[in-house]
């Protein structure tokens, strides 16, 4: 038998994603602000290296 996808099941599914997202973000704090840290620097080294 197949139901129906409510509102409510979707507004559901997408408040489950948001905590996981979440939850992630604050229990991998330090690997997260390395890791943007990391990205950023290497991106800032990349863009002046290209257009020196």
């Amino acid at each position: 038998m197949m139901q129906k996808i409510t509102k409510r099941d979707l507004k559901l599914l997408l408040f489950g994603f948001f905590c996981y997202f979440m939850l992630n973000v604050v229990l991998d704090w330090n690997e997260n602000s390395e890791a943007f840290i990391e990205g950023y620097n290497d991106g800032k080294a990349y863009f002046i290296e290209t257009n020196d």
